[in-house]
């Protein structure tokens, strides 16, 4: 659990990236991976939590089993705001579903330069881990 307090805690990406490494480790064991889920989870469904907060345990469910993880990013793709739709879709295609690429797609027509290049990057990203798709 210390894994995942780090990761919602962590600020800057590179930084996140690192944890998310440790946290695919960590996951391998059947019951450490059933609580980190949950307490993922937890955050994510918790409208009182910060956006942002909420989209770092977004970012995480990208290392964990579909089966457990789609459903939850699913819904997270149709949610009103911006930022958790993104790592909502952000984290399918991680998991190499074609809805997270479709949706991420559609960042690339944001007004925010920004937001298109970080678009640009998460689909480049997506694509390499899941074979060029």
């Amino acid at each position: 659990m210390g894994i995942c307090l780090g990761l919602l805690m962590t600020a800057v990406e590179v930084k996140r990236e690192k944890v998310i490494e440790r946290l695919k480790v960590v996951i391998e064991d059947e019951d450490v991976r059933r609580e980190a889920f949950l307490a993922l989870h937890s955050v994510i469904s918790s409208e009182e939590n910060d956006v942002f907060l909420r989209c770092r345990a977004a970012h995480a469910l990208s290392v964990f089993p579909k089966e457990m993880a789609t459903p939850v990013l699913e819904g997270l793709i149709k949610s009103e705001e911006p930022a958790l739709t993104f790592y909502g879709a952000r984290s399918l295609a991680y998991l190499c579903e074609q809805e997270g690429f479709e949706t991420l797609n559609t960042f690339l027509s944001h007004p925010s330069p920004a937001v298109q290049q970080l678009a640009s990057i998460a689909l480049s990203d997506a694509r390499a881990h899941c074979g060029g798709k």
